[in-house]
Protein backbone atom coordinates (compact mmCIF):
# COMPACT_ATOMS: atom_id res chain seq x y z
CA UNK A 1 0.00 0.00 0.00
CA UNK A 2 1.52 2.87 -1.14
CA UNK A 3 1.49 6.86 0.56
CA UNK A 4 -1.30 7.74 -0.88
CA UNK A 5 -3.44 4.45 -0.39
CA UNK A 6 -4.13 5.64 2.90
CA UNK A 7 -5.28 9.15 2.12
CA UNK A 8 -7.96 7.09 -1.02
CA UNK A 9 -8.69 4.93 2.22
CA UNK A 10 -9.98 7.53 4.51
CA UNK A 11 -11.81 9.11 1.78
CA UNK A 12 -13.54 6.20 1.04
CA UNK A 13 -14.17 5.33 4.82
CA UNK A 14 -15.74 8.44 5.09
CA UNK A 15 -18.10 8.27 2.35
CA UNK A 16 -19.30 4.82 3.71
CA UNK A 17 -19.35 6.42 7.17
CA UNK A 18 -21.65 9.26 6.05
CA UNK A 19 -23.62 7.17 3.78
CA UNK A 20 -24.37 4.77 6.80
CA UNK A 21 -25.66 7.70 8.90
CA UNK A 22 -27.83 9.37 6.48
CA UNK A 23 -25.80 12.67 6.93
CA UNK A 24 -25.34 13.94 3.03
CA UNK A 25 -26.79 16.25 1.63
CA UNK A 26 -27.09 17.37 -1.76
CA UNK A 27 -26.12 21.28 -2.97
CA UNK A 28 -28.43 23.33 -4.86
CA UNK A 29 -26.08 22.82 -8.13
CA UNK A 30 -26.10 19.14 -7.39
CA UNK A 31 -29.88 19.16 -7.29
CA UNK A 32 -30.13 20.78 -10.89
CA UNK A 33 -27.16 18.58 -12.68
CA UNK A 34 -29.38 15.62 -11.18
CA UNK A 35 -32.05 16.68 -12.71
CA UNK A 36 -30.34 18.16 -15.96
CA UNK A 37 -28.67 14.60 -16.57
CA UNK A 38 -31.97 12.05 -15.18
CA UNK A 39 -29.48 11.01 -12.12
CA UNK A 40 -31.32 9.91 -8.72
CA UNK A 41 -30.45 9.83 -5.36
CA UNK A 42 -30.32 5.95 -5.50
CA UNK A 43 -27.76 5.81 -8.08
CA UNK A 44 -25.34 8.28 -6.56
CA UNK A 45 -25.73 6.62 -3.02
CA UNK A 46 -25.21 3.21 -4.96
CA UNK A 47 -21.95 4.82 -6.96
CA UNK A 48 -20.67 5.99 -4.11
CA UNK A 49 -20.97 2.81 -2.08
CA UNK A 50 -19.37 0.88 -4.49
CA UNK A 51 -16.97 3.20 -6.21
CA UNK A 52 -13.52 4.78 -5.81
CA UNK A 53 -11.76 7.64 -4.87
CA UNK A 54 -10.75 9.40 -8.02
CA UNK A 55 -7.59 11.42 -6.42
CA UNK A 56 -6.98 12.91 -9.67
CA UNK A 57 -9.67 14.77 -10.08
CA UNK A 58 -9.49 16.41 -6.04
CA UNK A 59 -9.84 20.13 -5.89
CA UNK A 60 -7.87 22.28 -3.58
CA UNK A 61 -8.97 25.86 -2.41
CA UNK A 62 -8.95 28.11 0.42
CA UNK A 63 -12.47 27.05 0.70
CA UNK A 64 -11.12 23.40 1.28
CA UNK A 65 -10.78 19.84 -0.60
CA UNK A 66 -13.14 18.83 -2.98
CA UNK A 67 -12.89 15.19 -3.34
CA UNK A 68 -14.06 13.04 -6.79
CA UNK A 69 -15.78 10.18 -6.45
CA UNK A 70 -16.48 7.57 -9.11
CA UNK A 71 -18.61 4.79 -9.32
CA UNK A 72 -21.45 2.50 -11.73
CA UNK A 73 -24.91 2.89 -11.11
CA UNK A 74 -26.44 -0.41 -11.26
CA UNK A 75 -27.44 -0.17 -14.73
CA UNK A 76 -24.32 0.40 -15.60
CA UNK A 77 -23.91 4.14 -16.03
CA UNK A 78 -20.63 5.79 -14.98
CA UNK A 79 -20.98 8.60 -12.37
CA UNK A 80 -18.37 11.24 -10.96
CA UNK A 81 -19.48 12.58 -7.97
CA UNK A 82 -18.03 15.35 -5.78
CA UNK A 83 -18.15 15.43 -2.34
CA UNK A 84 -16.86 18.12 0.24
CA UNK A 85 -17.26 17.10 4.38
CA UNK A 86 -18.12 19.20 6.58
CA UNK A 87 -20.41 18.43 9.49
CA UNK A 88 -22.28 16.06 6.88
CA UNK A 89 -20.99 15.14 3.76
CA UNK A 90 -22.38 17.61 0.70
CA UNK A 91 -22.55 16.18 -2.86
CA UNK A 92 -21.38 19.61 -4.39
CA UNK A 93 -22.00 18.19 -8.18
CA UNK A 94 -22.92 15.34 -10.15
CA UNK A 95 -21.80 13.82 -13.49
CA UNK A 96 -22.96 11.15 -15.90
CA UNK A 97 -19.54 10.35 -17.55
CA UNK A 98 -21.29 7.89 -20.15
CA UNK A 99 -23.28 10.98 -21.39
CA UNK A 100 -20.43 13.55 -21.12
CA UNK A 101 -17.07 12.54 -22.48
CA UNK A 102 -15.56 15.96 -22.40
CA UNK A 103 -15.84 15.02 -18.55
CA UNK A 104 -13.69 12.45 -19.17
CA UNK A 105 -9.79 13.89 -19.37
Amino acid sequence: MGPNSKIECDVMDLVCKYLNLGKWLLTRHAIERMLLRGITSPEIEYAMQFGFHEKKRDQYSEKGTRYALRGKCVDGKELRIVVSFREQMMIVTVIDLDASPDFET
